[in-house]
């Protein structure tokens, strides 16, 4: 989409309309506030806006993070030469847009409500189902097929967890005494030497014991799969021998006149 400098003027007239309280504040299922910042592609230095002016935008000038803000107006001319970043903080959801027209197209829509309305309701339907646990052997395998796709791959307890189930597990009436499980299991592959634990538990990652581990697992499997699948070939055989022509034939009860 084109940026023209009224449309950065109106999204700065809806961003007041519920504006971020001053420092900082909590994001949780109260909160319903809009902000926006300009962002000079050139020097990265940063404008948040505070309201709107004849000439322009005001607000506070930040030269780098750690730098105190100074008051300025970016004249109405000079504003689509800016990144804009549009962020509405709504019931512990957050919504950025890098577009002034998108900004109030979904303010406009009640975009927020309506995905608030729509993720409530996947939740519930995610909620209704339990929390399937695998078991040590498929964590390990899991870890494997990672590290085969990416040789640097690691994960912490948390992203184990959105890897199984999606974030949706956090809000999960299993997801504590689930994410307590696999907080045992990634410590008993650590203890045995398949995974390797660093950064107090927010890194783990495959060792080379783990594939062997893994190896021999699979092979055993199959050993025991082809001992059933004989046992049962041997079964069909004998059954086949006994009830063929010229075999054995069942014994038949033996029955007694009477007189």
């Amino acid at each position: 989409m084109n940026k023209w400098p009224m449309t950065y003027m109106l999204a700065e007239r809806v961003a007041l309309r519920r504006p971020m309280p001053p420092g900082s504040f909590t994001i949780d299922e109260t909160n319903d506030y809009f902000g926006i910042r300009l962002l000079d592609p050139k020097t990265k230095q940063r404008f948040i806006a505070k309201g709107v002016v004849p000439q322009g935008l005001i607000g506070l000038w930040f030269n780098g993070h750690s730098e105190k803000g100074y008051e300025c107006v970016i004249l109405k001319r000079y504003l689509p030469e800016f990144d804009f970043q549009g962020e509405h903080y709504y019931h512990g959801y957050t919504f950025r847009t890098d577009n002034p027209l998108q900004y109030i197209w979904n303010w406009l829509s009640g975009h927020a409500y309506r995905y608030g309305l729509w993720d409530r309701w996947t939740q519930g339907q995610f909620n209704k189902r339990g929390l399937t646990r695998q078991d040590r052997i498929q964590v390990l395998r899991l870890f494997v097929n990672e590290t085969a796709k990416n040789d640097g791959f690691h994960v912490s307890m948390f992203g184990l967890m959105e890897l199984l189930y999606t974030r949706r597990w956090f809000r999960h009436p299993e997801g504590d005494t689930t994410n307590n499980y696999y907080e045992l299991v990634l410590k008993s592959l650590a203890d045995s030497g398949d995974l390797e634990v660093a950064d107090h538990g927010l890194r783990y990652t495959l060792k080379p014991q783990g594939l062997t581990t893994v190896a021999s697992y699979e092979l055993e499997e199959r050993r025991h799969h082809d001992n059933i699948k004989q046992q049962s070939r041997l079964g069909l055989l004998t059954l086949a021998t006994y009830y063929a022509p010229g075999g054995a034939a069942p014994a038949q009860p033996s029955v007694s006149a009477s007189r």
